[in-house]
């Protein structure tokens, strides 16, 4: 089972957290910047940890550039994943 989630991320933010909803999408603030990737990667590695699962098992689909991201999770439903996330 695999999943797809819309994530609006929020690079420079003070600290990496999950936010709650901005109509579809997850916000997640994250401490890193938006610089050679390095935020993607701290969102790939927050979510890991929040959905104890390793980074492997989620890809980002699209945003790779920009602030509004689809990733992809791997051995979650969509409701299981949100359940995990916003708790």
């Amino acid at each position: 089972k695999t999943c797809r989630l819309t994530i609006k991320s929020v690079p420079g933010s003070w600290k990496d957290s999950v936010d709650g909803r901005i109509g579809d999408a997850i916000n997640i603030p994250l401490k890193a910047l938006a610089v050679d990737g390095k935020a993607n990667r701290s969102l790939i590695n927050l979510l890991a940890r929040r959905l104890d699962l390793h980074a492997r098992n989620i890809r980002m689909v699209t945003g790779q550039t920009t602030r509004l991201k689809i990733v992809e999770i791997a051995g979650f439903t969509e409701d299981e994943a949100l359940r995990e996330l916003l708790e």
